[in-house]
């Protein structure tokens, strides 16, 4: 399994290109960011890029992830707990909130790709 982080810039698609046969095509997720662009329109170069027609046609998969809220990023990385176990923060009531609305993002963005390779059934 390969999953692949991007942001808007071009390095990162001459890097996926340098690792693409890591692993099968139908076993590539590539992930948009977003920290780096507010939707996957922003991903202008990597929509643009012969290697996104390639790898999709070839089986690849993309989702995007949307920026989690600045104060509760901050502080899981200050504590650099895992985002699966928060026991060890003291979120305020709205940051959880921003957390758990992050987080089911997460899990939609990565479930049909999670089904597809057979992690979920």
């Amino acid at each position: 399994m390969h999953v692949w982080v991007i942001d808007e810039e071009e390095d990162v698609i001459t890097l996926l290109n340098r690792v693409k046969d890591f692993a099968p095509p139908e076993k590539t997720l590539i992930v948009m960011n977003g920290r780096f662009g507010d939707s996957p329109r922003s991903f202008v170069l990597w929509h643009e890029s012969e290697l996104r027609e390639e790898m999709l046609a070839a089986g690849a998969s993309e989702t995007f992830i949307p920026a989690l809220q600045i104060r509760p990023r901050t502080k899981i990385a200050r504590a650099r707990c895992p985002f699966d176990d928060l026991s060890m923060l003291t979120l305020s009531v709205s940051e959880q909130v921003d957390f758990e609305l992050w987080w089911d993002d997460v899990i939609r963005a990565f479930r049909p790709f999670c089904i597809q390779s057979g992690l979920i059934l």
